[in-house]
């Protein structure tokens, strides 16, 4: 039955699968919640490094490692939602528009996350913020497409 509601012959040729894998876009919730995670961790990473976080002047190594896990985390769910969201109204279309015209390489992916990360960290916050969003949106990029196209070949 393999999703179908009507019953097909066993040896029938599951019709979700093309000649070069799964589409992307059925992978797209999946594709896009790994997407944000991969760039909210990328950005509390380089919080973490940038403010000193992981660093403790006078306090014992068990408070340097609690507060900076809290920190992460805290940066981290804020940075994720952030990301899925520009990933829902932008990331999406943009997506969709690149892989029907079938450009789909994963360097593509990853210029594009960067290039559209830094737009609209631009665009809200200034060059200080394009800048810190660089490395962050090209790990969503590349995230999102190894997930969407996992199984094709690029």
């Amino acid at each position: 039955m393999r999703g179908s509601t009507r019953l097909e012959p066993a040896g029938a040729p599951d019709r979700n699968v093309g000649r070069r894998g799964p589409r992307p876009l059925d992978n797209a919730p999946v594709a896009m919640l790994s997407a944000a995670a991969a760039g909210a961790a990328g950005c509390s990473i380089q919080f973490m490094l940038m403010t000193g976080s992981l660093t403790g002047v006078g306090a014992s190594i068990g408070t340097v490692i609690w507060s900076g896990l809290l920190v992460f985390a805290v940066v981290w769910v804020v940075a994720a939602l952030v990301f899925l969201v520009g990933l829902l109204f932008v990331g999406l279309p943009v997506w969709m528009g690149l892989d029907r015209l079938g450009w789909m390489s994963p360097v593509l992916a990853t210029g594009a996350g960067t290039a559209l990360s830094a737009l609209a960290a631009g665009l809200f916050g200034g060059l200080p913020s394009a800048a810190f969003l660089l490395l962050p949106g090209a790990a969503a990029g590349w995230t999102l497409h190894r997930v969407a196209y996992a199984g094709r070949p690029s």
